[in-house]
């Protein structure tokens, strides 16, 4: 498990190279929830998908051979983007450890 360093602004990106994989998401507020979208190498996986703590982040096996993200928080609070980095992180996963019940 990785740990994805999130700033504590509502809207914003990522480029990663995780994996072998380049990752670009964008983690954007809308009204009372977060959403997300993902692509990986180029192609939109997700798009406007809302963020549910502790759900993984891409919904369907097939998209996870490369890995997922989760959003954890403390007492599995919703997400916040004022609490990022303090008791709220985005994390990857390998397929490793989504096969193993991660």
């Amino acid at each position: 498990m990785l740990t994805i360093p999130l700033d504590q602004i509502p809207n914003q990106s990522l480029d990663l190279s995780i994996g072998g994989h380049r990752w670009s998401l964008r983690i954007k507020q809308a009204r009372e929830s977060m959403v997300i979208d993902v692509t990986m190498d180029d192609a939109l996986l997700i798009a406007g998908h809302r963020i549910a703590v502790g759900s993984p982040i891409l919904p369907y096996p097939p998209m996870q051979v490369a890995g997922n993200f989760l959003l954890l928080t403390d007492g599995d609070a919703d997400p916040d983007y004022s609490r990022f980095g303090v008791d709220q992180a985005l994390v990857y996963v390998t397929p490793e450890e989504i096969g193993n019940g991660t």
